[in-house]
């Protein structure tokens, strides 16, 4: 096919030739990558739409054989919309050969001298790839730094209790705890309720839209934004940005990559192997942003080596876990055990005296199996049994649990049923004083249905479990 296009292009007449090119191009693309010498003849071709058809596809294919043709190319190229595409080109494939050339290049016009922008930024970026880059999180900061933690809307106060007194955290609204941090960035690990941290930079202002852009370049290369990415980074300083509740943005990326670049060399926005990520908030008068560490390594739920679908979120399971407290002589039971990270998280708090879990999916008790060794915990049984009739072989101290509703019930007349059934097995296996702590999404049915079995309600936080509200509920058999 390559051969038979290769000749038709050989002998026909704009504009088929540039049709015939990218034919070729596809298949050097899809089929057959000889066609790549057939690409690079037709940058020399005398029709000017071919040529920038065999530019672009040359881009698209990567082929790092095509440097020096493209750089001789544009070297004697006249057309500015094929300069362009040569120009686009080199900025996807590009080598450090190409860093003289496109630095002593000059545009003809303002779209031009844009792609020339583009270029020059996506080849750094690409070129600095080569030096290993990562976030570490055992450097201190010179003097402590404001930094955020983010949550389940509804858990800002576990959050903040489980914080040491030096971090000063306090809730901000929902999901989102101030602190400060002191010592090291893994310390942020503390908090097994946060989902993500972040380092909130000045708010700076922005009276209209037309503003937006340059107030988001000033926070970013401000002279604290620089200090937070080079205190943390080891190796070149790589983000991306992320425009909160915007989409994508494409063009505005673009502006404000460019022009951080030009006043913060040191800054390279990368899309892709980024380990810092700068999260955009816009209001009609100020810009927030916030530099929060991606590829920062989680060390809190390493034993999470199975799942089931559906299981809990392991920061969900902590908050749970984080509700119910520890006592040492808590017999502990999850009736609808999933992947076992209740269990987990609870062992992991402190002493107790047994973990017991049940589900009626084997598929279920392996997973929590799996995790339950991988957590080291002992004094572990896990057994296949409906949670509804379930007696376990002593009075149970603590029953903590996220029972199935949404996707794993069908329908709301379901949910209330089983945890009507739950909530009566529970009564008859509770110690006294004895705990359920739990998520429903049955707000005030379940408060209703616990407190008529004689359950006393001792906390609910409206939980968000990711696109629908459920309450985080404790209840207490008779006084603690």
């Amino acid at each position: 096919m390559a051969k038979y296009a290769s000749e038709q292009l050989a002998h026909a007449e704009p504009p088929l030739r540039a049709r015939w090119c990218a034919l070729i191009a596809h298949i050097a693309r899809t089929e057959d990558a000889r066609a790549l010498g057939f690409l690079l003849e037709a940058l020399k071709d005398s029709d000017a739409r071919t040529r920038r058809t065999a530019a672009s596809a040359l881009g698209r294919m990567r082929a790092p054989d095509s440097e020096g043709p493209l750089l001789d190319a544009l070297a004697v190229e006249q057309d500015r919309a094929t300069t362009r595409a040569l120009l686009q080109s080199l900025g996807k494939l590009g080598g450090a050969r190409s860093l003289e050339p496109l630095a002593r290049f000059v545009a003809a016009d303002p779209e031009t001298a844009r792609v020339l922008t583009e270029a020059r930024m996506k080849l750094g970026r690409d070129l600095s790839r080569g030096d290993q880059t990562c976030i570490d999180a055992e450097r201190e900061p010179p003097q402590p730094l404001p930094i955020h933690f983010h949550c389940r809307a509804g858990l800002e106060a576990l959050v903040e209790r489980e914080l040491p007194a030096e971090f000063q955290a306090r809730a901000l609204g929902p999901a989102l705890v101030s602190a400060r941090l002191a010592r090291r960035l893994s310390d942020v690990f503390r908090s097994r309720v946060a989902t993500h941290v972040g380092f909130p930079l000045p708010e700076v202002a922005a009276p209209g839209p037309d503003a937006m852009e340059d107030a988001v370049v000033h926070a970013l290369t401000s002279d604290y934004a620089v200090e937070v990415l080079r205190t943390f980074t080891r190796g070149p300083i790589r983000y991306r940005l992320h425009w909160h509740d915007a989409g994508h943005r494409r063009g505005l990326t673009y502006r404000v990559a460019s022009a951080v670049s030009a006043r913060r060399p040191e800054l390279v926005n990368d899309p892709q192997q980024s380990p810092w990520e700068a999260r955009v908030s816009v209001s009609h008068q100020s810009v927030r942003v916030e530099l929060c560490p991606r590829r920062l390594e989680d060390p809190r739920f390493w034993y999470r080596v199975a799942d089931v679908p559906a299981a809990s979120h392991p920061t969900i399971a902590a908050a749970l876990a984080s509700s119910a407290g520890v006592r040492p002589h808590d017999f502990v039971w999850d009736p609808c055990v999933g992947s076992g990270l209740e269990l987990a998280e609870r062992g992991l708090l402190g002493p107790y005296a047994a973990l017991w879990g049940t589900d009626l999916a084997p598929g279920a008790l392996d997973a929590a199996r799996r995790n339950l060794d991988a957590a080291r915990l002992s004094g572990v049984q896990l057994v296949r049994a409906d949670a509804r009739h379930f007696r376990p072989p002593r009075p149970v101290d603590l029953l903590i649990t996220n029972p199935p509703f949404g996707r794993r019930a069908h329908t709301a007349g379901e949910v209330e049923s089983f945890y009507g059934a739950l909530l009566e097995n529970a009564r008859a296996v509770l110690a006294p004083g004895g705990l359920v702590v739990w998520i429903s999404p049955l707000f005030e049915v379940t408060v209703r249905l616990a407190e008529r079995l004689g359950l006393q309600t001792k906390t609910r936080r409206r939980v968000d479990m990711g696109g629908f509200k459920a309450e985080l509920q404790l209840f207490v058999n008779g006084q603690r």
